[in-house]
């Protein structure tokens, strides 16, 4: 639903925006569609034209933080657009108890078990202080 309200030289638009996009899982890489919900509100302020004298600089540095509007019609194509991207999440999950894939076999853990021999003494070096942490000891 968007509401949108003129005023003399400002269009003001609200509303909400539900879709459903396909995401890829950030653990099992599995594809899902993923239902998002976003509210917004926005003012757009009209320019009646572009004096024939001004500074492309001059032009650039007064309309940089505010959204414009020529002619008339507002497209909202790149607006809605921006806030799909920006409703996406960073790391989507397919589902909350995702268990991703193995590390050594690259096997999704969601559909079977592992089938690899990773030995527990087997660590990536760069995880050391970590499992010197988890153990409580030396290693």
């Amino acid at each position: 639903m968007v509401s949108v309200i003129c005023s003399a030289d400002k269009v003001l638009i609200s509303g909400n925006l539900e879709a459903s996009i396909e995401a890829i899982c950030s653990r099992c890489l599995e594809t899902f569609h993923h239902q998002f919900k976003t509210d917004f509100s926005d003012a757009f302020t009209l320019v009646k034209g572009v004096p024939l004298d001004s500074a492309p600089e001059s032009l650039a540095a007064e309309t940089a933080n505010m959204q414009t509007v020529t002619g008339d019609y507002l497209y909202l194509d790149e607006y809605i657009r921006q806030l799909i991207i920006l409703a996406q999440e960073y790391s989507p999950l397919c589902k909350p108890d995702c268990k991703g894939l193995c590390a050594g076999c690259g096997a999704d853990l969601n559909q079977s078990t592992c089938s690899c021999d990773l030995d527990e003494e087997e660590v990536d070096i760069r995880l050391l202080k970590l499992k010197e942490l988890k153990s409580g000891r030396k290693v």
